[in-house]
C-alpha cells in the first residue's frame, strides 16, 4: 500500500514502491486520506486535491508498466486509517513518505509516518 497526499515525499515514496512492485511483479494500492479539517473547506475541493494526488501518483506507476489500484479516498484520520485498512486487508508492506516534521511541531503532533511506523501490523518503508 502507498498513501499518497500529493506531495514530493509521497511521489517519491511512490517511485520507490513503483520500482518494487515492477521487482516483485506486485500490484500495488493508492491511497489518500482526506483528514478532517477545523477549517471548512468544501468538500467539493478536498475531494479533487485527493483525485489529484491519487491521479500523480498512478502516473509513476503507469510511467514504468507496473499494476496498481487507485482506491476511493478516505476520509479519517491519515495515520488510524492507513494501519487499520494495511491490517484488514493483510498488506505485505506500506511505503510511505516522511513529511520531515521536526522540533516542537513534531513533538505535539507526530508525524502520520511516525504513527504508521509504531502501529502498522505489517512492515512501514519510509522514503525521504
Amino acid at each position: 500500500m502507498v498513501p499518497t497526499d500529493g506531495s514530493a515525499y509521497s511521489l517519491k515514496a511512490a517511485e520507490y514502491a513503483a520500482e518494487m512492485s515492477k521487482q516483485f511483479d506486485a500490484e500495488a494500492h493508492l491511497l489518500n486520506v482526506i483528514t478532517p479539517s477545523t477549517i471548512r473547506i468544501s468538500r467539493r475541493r478536498e475531494d479533487k486535491s485527493s483525485v489529484q494526488a491519487l491521479e500523480e501518483a498512478k502516473e509513476v506507476f503507469d510511467r514504468r508498466g507496473t499494476k496498481v489500484v487507485l482506491r476511493k479516498p478516505v476520509r479519517g484520520n491519515p495515520g488510524e486509517v492507513i494501519c487499520k485498512i494495511a491490517e484488514e486487508e493483510g498488506f505485505d508492506l506500506i511505503v510511505m513518505g516522511s513529511r520531515g516534521l521536526s522540533g516542537v511541531k513534531s513533538f505535539f503532533l507526530g508525524g502520520v509516518s511516525d504513527k504508521v511506523c509504531h502501529h502498522a501490523v505489517c512492515p512501514v518503508l519510509i522514503v525521504r
